[in-house]
């Protein structure tokens, strides 16, 4: 039985969403919700770049943790992924007007497979846990990364179900465990400065944005960013002032060159999209969520 046409504003990022997309990690969020090869690359840019290498400072530079790394964001994404495939498939039908990110030929495979969907993601978590056990050992900073990882899967299962200004709170748990869970691994010994910078490098941005966001009826956030049309230039200003507060502190020798790296990266990253946008225009997909 073919599920009932969801009504709502469509927003489908691609013009075939593979089904395979909801069992395999990163599928998903590159199909579904990048669409289009620039902003899978914007995603690697601004979330891969930027983690992995604030886990290497994290670890003196030490390439052999490289796989380590690599294990902590597919059990990140894997788990990440099954809160926007809820939210996609199950959380719009209890909305008057969602945004569909599918194609009615996803929907029906979802609906025919939803239990096989979830218990694969889980099983592959699961086995992507006792693997990282194995190679990192069973220590505090596993507990605490583990913990943090998987915490995302309960998170979502509240934050799909609730659309009031509480979102904003689990919101920013989200992208705290998204960017900043795999530092802890280093516990006991965590970097409080690392993990200070890896904060305010992207998720405080991208949590000062959400904030704007007319629905929650903040004017003081809304000034900021008071429209979508601002949100580029938002994000020059935002790190051309982070940057400023870096080059001080690095002035004061309270940072130094390395942990500064990323804030200045990000400058000249959100510099080049905006002079791209006043030169060409917006891509596809641009400033689309």
């Amino acid at each position: 039985m073919n599920p009932q046409p969801i009504r709502g504003r469509n927003m489908q990022m691609a013009s075939h969403i593979s089904n395979v997309s909801f069992y395999l990690p990163f599928t998903y969020v590159m199909l579904a919700r990048m669409g289009t090869p620039a902003k899978s690359l914007s995603l690697l840019l601004i979330y891969a770049v930027p983690t992995c290498y604030y886990f290497l400072l994290a670890g003196g530079f030490d390439w052999s943790l490289i796989p380590i790394y690599l294990l902590c964001i597919t059990l990140i994404y894997t788990l990440y992924e099954m809160g926007y495939i809820q939210n996609d498939t199950e959380t719009i039908k209890r909305e008057e007007n969602p945004s569909i990110w599918l194609w009615p030929s996803n929907f029906e495979f979802y609906e025919t497979h939803k239990y096989s969907i979830y218990a694969t993601r889980l099983g592959l978590a699961a086995g992507l846990s006792v693997l990282f056990c194995l190679y990192w050992g069973t220590h505090v900073g596993t507990c605490l990364f583990l913990c943090m990882a998987w915490s995302i899967a309960l998170i979502y299962q509240i934050y799909n179900r609730i659309r009031n200004r509480w979102n904003l709170l689990l919101f920013a748990m989200l992208q705290i465990c998204r960017y900043l869970s795999y530092l802890f691994l280093f516990a006991p010994d965590v970097n409080g400065k690392i993990v200070l910078l890896s904060f305010v490098s992207f998720p405080l941005c991208y949590i000062v944005e959400r904030t704007s966001h007319p629905r929650y009826h903040l004017k003081w956030v809304q000034q900021l960013i008071p429209s979508r049309e601002r949100l580029t230039s938002f994000r020059v200003k935002y790190y051309a002032a982070l940057c400023l507060v870096c080059s001080v502190l690095l002035w004061q020798n309270i940072l130094n060159l390395t942990d500064c790296v990323i804030p200045f990266y990000f400058l000249v990253y959100r510099s080049g999209i905006l002079l791209y946008v006043k030169r060409f225009g917006k891509p596809r997909n641009y400033l689309v969520r």
